[in-house]
């Protein structure tokens, strides 16, 4: 079985930066002393390839190459914090510079075309590099070796090769134990590490026999090659398992072997970007590869990405005609012995897309956090299979969630059985039908996040960064592999040996750069289209934190409210757009019904029970009517009620005793505000209070003292005060206008007056039974300030809040500052206050230019500032009435619902 996921590609050891700087140095000995006497030749390196390499990169022009990548200024910026390249980095900068006035040994240096190969050494259980650089001159070596032991320094020697009879000299680093061969053939030059890899070059050209560059597979790959590229690389399969189990920790070199048969070669174009890497080629196989079991295979749109949760980490995917044709292939199992049960007869129901994840960032998460996904081609009778296993193995367990069964398999190698080792991490096989794709994990915990995440549309295809980054993707393929470098680094260990995973790991600064890669295989006549993809960057978009989202119509206006739902004690969501439509939706997110009104809603949406019966209905009004409409979507008879005068502001709704004896209080286009019943009927000895001008206010009521108050507020922010019968209660003496964004509330800090509020000034004003104002100074604030009267700080003593413009500022009693915060852009929508919990109380403020809702702790912290996207004012509650709790607002015309638990 192939896990993609165990390929490392660290192949800078210790070993490379020394060859580097040998290779300039040597190279800098022929441009001074032996360029003149130099006799051309133009042997190929690829006649010097050995068989046992496993990977091939080449480059053309070295100097257009480190250009290019240094003039990537995201790219660099990334590399450069990799210790290895800065090593590398200082010795090309300083042999660059030396020689950039003479332009023909610059030349020479750096623009003679460059092949690298790379193999794998069990005995050493290292890798070996070879350096083949195509000089197309013959040097004298007498002189170079003259030269180099004249000028190195005293920890290097210089001696001839003795050990072969081709020719060459050996350096030896004597400081490092470390040592170097050369040589050149017939114009190349070749160094390496290892004599055995260079003598294997040499006797490659020099026998004249078949080479690697005559392998059928390989010609077919290297004929689709590009011209116009930054760099090529070759990947011969068959070496691979020496070169990967250098790598590779114990437990994963099964898997390493397998890579062996999975295909014959790969070619693939390199084109560096600013924030990314593109490779892209073709992959051929012969009869005895993997591949060649699927070469007459479509490839497929893989629809997987719809179902995945959109945190998943690693995602390895098969998309195949049928899965019968390859199971072989993948080395899996026919039976299950310790069962007694035959796995063909649930084979035979697969379909071809078969997938592992995992959403885990750490070791001890990566079990509990990985899944499978499979599809079945006849669901009914594969479900059936899945159930004979379940009774098979006495796992009797049955979960209802929603409207998902989980059921479990106890076998731990049912899955490994049939669909290889990689999905050996899942052993509990807890799973659920999801249309026609069973979901596997070792939780029925793990599955249930599954369904959430599905639900609720977070899956990894409407992720914004994955969006994003598979644009570069195929749209369709046989093969893939997703991972998230930067996530999974911590996981390395699962994977890599020892040594490796602490090199990776001290180059977790560059890695944590690595946005995602990505490895797919289609197939396209015979060959297989191979794309290799790495977005670097750490500019992502903060996950959305939704747990379900819901786009209607149009642009969603005002609040949206949660409504009780009588049936079930669950609440329900009400909203409308600027369409004029109004939507019921479920507390999962679903549409139960929308309807078209004459106007958009002046405001809030309140319930009532009209029939004193337990059953809500939903009341509000628009500038001509007011409507009242049951759960499912029908007025309740006599509404709508047309209202003459027009209203100007949103109804409110008090009940006085909590007897549902409703009084609904409207101001009207006559300056009058008017107290209905809940039938619409106008109530009988109310004073009808008439204000200096039009009221777009929503009437308030405030208690105090077992004391009505009835605040009404015009648009020159003129209140008058009444009690339940629209008699005034309280005549305000002096010249006071409310500011328009502030609130009314019952003095709880001292006793200069019963109510409080703020003026346009944002001075503090104290209300007094008398009419008289007091007044308290905070500083200066706007007459479009919001205030908020609460207890920010949980000491047991309120405290006053201001929001104006751009900043928040909270003061105690004392009028000690406590906390203040500078948003980035104006706060338009009044913040709210609440609680999360018994004991954590928090502010929430909208910026709505920026889309995002703020949340403040009592100290202040910032418990959110990113992920909850709002344009909208926000309500807060339980949607299924339990300890989970959910906020719900809207951007644009999507309806979002976040829990904050």
């Amino acid at each position: 079985m192939i896990k993609f996921e165990e390929i490392s590609f660290i192949m800078w050891r210790k070993n490379a930066s020394p060859i580097i700087f040998l290779i300039i140095i040597v190279l800098l000995v022929l441009g001074y002393f032996i360029y003149p006497k130099l006799a051309k030749s133009d042997a190929d390196t690829w006649s010097m390839i050995p068989d046992e390499t496993a990977l091939i990169l080449q480059i053309d022009n070295p100097s257009d190459f480190i250009d290019k990548v240094k003039s990537e200024e995201d790219l660099w910026k990334l590399l450069s914090k990799s210790g290895e390249i800065k090593k590398m980095e200082l010795i090309v900068d300083a042999i660059n510079d030396l020689f950039f006035t003479d332009k023909t040994y610059h030349k020479l240096l750096f623009n003679s075309p460059l092949t690298i190969s790379f193999k794998g050494d069990t005995t050493t259980n290292s890798t070996d590099v070879l350096f083949l650089s195509r000089l197309n001159y013959r040097p004298a070596i007498s002189e170079l070796k003259g030269y180099l032991t004249n000028n190195l320094s005293g920890k290097y020697a210089v001696v001839d090769i003795v050990e072969r009879k081709f020719g060459g000299l050996k350096i030896l680093d004597t400081e490092n134990d470390k040592t170097y061969y050369l040589s050149f053939i017939d114009g190349v030059m070749l160094i390496s590490g290892s004599l055995d890899y260079l003598s294997d070059a040499v006797n490659t050209y020099k026998s004249n026999t078949a080479a690697i560059y005559t392998d059928s597979e390989l010609v077919k790959v290297r004929n689709t090659a590009g011209t116009k590229v930054d760099a090529r690389l070759f990947i011969n399969y068959k070496q691979l398992t020496e070169f990967l189990s250098t790598y590779v920790s114990n437990e994963n070199i099964n898997s390493v072997i397998r890579l062996a048969s999975f295909a014959s070669w790969t070619e693939l174009d390199l084109i560096v970007k600013n924030d990314e890497l593109l490779l892209s080629g073709f992959t051929s196989g012969d009869s005895s590869s993997f591949l060649w079991n699927i070469k007459d295979d479509e490839d497929f749109t893989n629809k997987i990405y719809n179902i995945v949760p959109f945190n998943t980490n690693i995602l390895l995917c098969y998309n195949f005609n049928d899965f019968a044709n390859v199971s072989n292939s993948l080395k899996t199992s026919s039976s299950l012995p310790s069962l007694n049960y035959d796995l063909e007869k649930l084979k035979q129901y697969l379909g071809g897309s078969i997938a592992y994840g995992c959403a885990a960032s750490n070791l001890s998460g990566f079990e509990n956090q990985s899944f499978a996904i499979v599809n079945f081609k006849d669901k009914s009778r594969g479900e059936a299979e899945l159930k004979k296993l379940t009774n098979l193995t006495n796992a009797n367990t049955r979960y209802n969630f929603n409207s998902y069964t989980i059921r479990q398999i106890n076998n731990p190698k049912l899955l490994s059985a049939i669909f290889g080792n990689a999905f050996s991490p899942i052993k509990n096989n807890h799973y659920f039908f999801l249309g026609d794709y069973a979901i596997f994990a070792n939780s029925s915990e793990m599955l249930i996040k599954i369904i959430q995440m599905y639900d609720s549309g977070k899956t990894l295809d409407l992720n914004d960064n994955f969006k994003s980054f598979s644009d570069n993707l195929s749209s369709e393929e046989n093969i893939s592999l997703f991972i998230r470098p930067a996530e999974i680094i911590n996981m390395v260990a699962k994977f890599a040996n020892k040594e490796t995973a602490l090199t990776v790991l001290s180059e977790s600064e560059m890695i944590s750069g690595l946005h995602g890669a990505s490895f797919q295989y289609s197939n396209d006549n015979g060959l297989f289209f191979t794309n290799f993809y790495l977005k670097l960057g750490n500019k992502l978009t903060e996950e959305n934190l939704a747990k379900w989202k819901i786009q209607l119509d149009a642009e969603i206006a005002g609040k949206p409210t949660m409504v009780k739902d009588h049936t079930t004690n669950r609440y329900l969501v009400f909203c409308y757009d600027k369409n004029s439509n109004i939507y019921l939706i479920s507390n999962d997110g679903q549409l139960l019904w929308k309807k078209k009104i004459d106007k958009i809603p002046l405001g809030e949406i309140h319930q009532v029970d009209f029939f004193n019966n337990g059953k809500i209905q939903y009341l509000f009004n628009t500038e001509d009517y007011v409507y009242l409409i049951d759960k499912n979507g029908d007025y309740v008879k006599g509404y709508p009620r047309k209202l003459n005068p027009a209203a100007t502001n949103s109804l409110n709704v008090f009940d006085y005793n909590n007897r549902n004896d409703y009084r609904v209080l409207i101001s009207q286009a006559d300056k009058k505000t008017y107290n209905y019943d809940i039938e619409g009927h106008q109530i009988k000895g109310w004073d009808e209070p008439h204000s200096q001008n039009i009221v777009n206010e929503t009437v308030k009521r405030v208690v105090a003292n077992n004391k009505d108050y009835i605040l009404i507020t015009d648009i020159d922010n003129n209140t008058i005060i009444v009690n339940r019968r629209g008699k005034e209660r309280i005549k305000i003496k002096g010249n006071f206008r409310k500011a328009r964004n502030s609130g009314f509330y019952v003095n709880r800090t001292n006793s200069k007056g019963i109510i409080l509020t703020t003026n346009e000034d944002g001075k503090l004003t104290y209300i007094k039974s008398s009419g008289r104002l007091d007044q308290t100074d905070f500083g200066n604030f706007s007459e479009n300030h919001f205030f908020l009267y609460e207890d920010f700080n949980e000491d047991n003593s309120v405290d006053f809040i201001f929001v104006d413009g751009r900043d928040l500022k909270v003061y105690d009693k004392f009028k000690k500052q406590l906390f203040s915060y500078k948003f980035n852009n104006e706060i338009r929508i009044k913040p709210v206050f609440f609680n999360i919990s018994h004991r954590q109380s928090v502010l929430g403020v909208v910026s709505d230019q920026e889309k995002t809702i703020y949340l403040f702790d009592n100290k202040g912290n910032t418990i959110i500032s990113r992920g909850l996207v709002s344009e909208t004012p926000f309500t807060v509650g339980s949607l299924n009435n339990n300890n989970e709790l959910n906020l719900i607002t809207a951007s644009g015309n999507t309806l979002y619902n976040y829990s904050l638990n």
